[in-house]
């Protein structure tokens, strides 16, 4: 059922050509870049839709955009790592705390098959490999990726999300849970999925690869203020250096003899700019040289959330480099 609006009715986004008004007309094109205003969302009560002055489409469009009407390069042609900087369709402005839709493809939400309910974070970094923490997966079963989300209040989203069954987790061997030790696991896919505009791999690096001092990027779900988020929030923070790490956490409350181990790495120290409760295994993503991401780091552990000077701890991806190559290569 069409909603009206003035001199119009509410549609998709990505499917309004005001051609009448300049400052409203949308691209033919559904990837190019559509604003959303924050008060677009009054009119039309739902900021997927915007009041279309045009009445020629808002008779012949009745569906949104899907992935068949746009032209995915094979497999084979798809680069790790390349973030689509401005997301795909929406940009949410002035708020760089939400993620824009499709703006992390490689974003992972592992989940559980009974009510489908939300575990954790991960990264997609093949086909059919996940990477996440051991902490969350842990003596778990009957596990689902779901590659593709965004708002998980909504399937209401211009792509769909891909939802495939977790065959088989591999915890690292020397994992120990108190005090925590080698948090990385492994997801191996059932099948693999089919890269899209908005599903794609993050780099893995190379075990020299270090990250001190690079303003990096984590996404997820988890709690803000309490509250688990349901649009995709993301945080821009500092890598630290290893010494500086120790330094805050021991004063933080772990002593001063404290000395965070090589198999992690701490990022942030910002109030109120940190991962949270609900954020283990989501991805921790540095921009190289060449304009692309690699996988810096895996959401493992902190004290409290976005306390001042208070960083939070990663999985160090760097140290298990071999590790994953050496999984991923015997399951060819």
């Amino acid at each position: 059922q069409k909603i009206p609006c003035e001199n119009g009715f509410c549609v998709k986004k990505h499917l309004c050509e005001d051609e009448a008004d300049g400052a409203a007309r949308v691209p033919k094109d559904p990837y190019d870049l559509i604003t959303l205003r924050l008060g677009d969302t009054d009119v039309c009560f739902d900021y997927m839709l915007v009041c279309c002055k045009n009445e020629k489409a808002s008779e012949e469009v009745t569906t949104p955009a899907s992935s068949e009407d746009i032209e995915v390069p094979p497999p084979s042609e798809v680069q790790c790592g390349k973030k689509n900087e401005r997301g795909l369709v929406y940009d949410f402005q002035h708020n760089d705390t939400v993620a824009q839709f499709g703006q992390y493809p490689w974003m992972v939400s592992v989940r559980t098959t009974v009510q489908s309910k939300y575990l954790c974070g991960g990264a997609l970094t093949h086909p059919n490999i996940v990477i996440t923490t051991a902490h969350n997966v842990h003596g778990r079963a009957n596990l689902i990726a779901r590659m593709g989300e965004w708002d998980v209040s909504t399937t209401n989203e211009p792509l769909p999300h891909k939802d495939v069954a977790v065959a088989d987790i591999f915890i690292h061997k020397k994992y120990k849970p108190r005090p925590i030790e080698h948090d990385i696991a492994i997801l191996v896919l059932s099948d693999p999925v089919t890269y899209d505009q908005h599903i794609r791999p993050i780099c893995l690096p190379q075990s020299t690869d270090r990250f001190e001092g690079v303003r990096c990027e984590s996404t997820g779900w988890g709690t803000v203020g309490g509250v688990y988020a349901n649009i995709m929030k993301r945080i821009i923070v500092p890598v630290l250096p290893q010494t500086r790490c120790s330094s805050l956490l021991g004063q933080a409350g772990l002593g001063e003899h404290f000395a965070l181990p090589n198999q992690f790495l701490c990022a942030g120290g910002e109030k109120d700019v940190d991962m949270c409760n609900g954020d283990g295994g989501s991805p921790l993503v540095c921009p190289t040289a060449d304009g692309s991401y690699k996988l810096a780091g895996i959401v493992s552990w902190g004290i409290g959330c976005g306390e001042s000077q208070i960083p939070g701890v990663y999985t160090s991806v760097s140290n298990y480099a071999s590790w994953i190559e050496e999984i991923v290569e015997n399951l060819d």
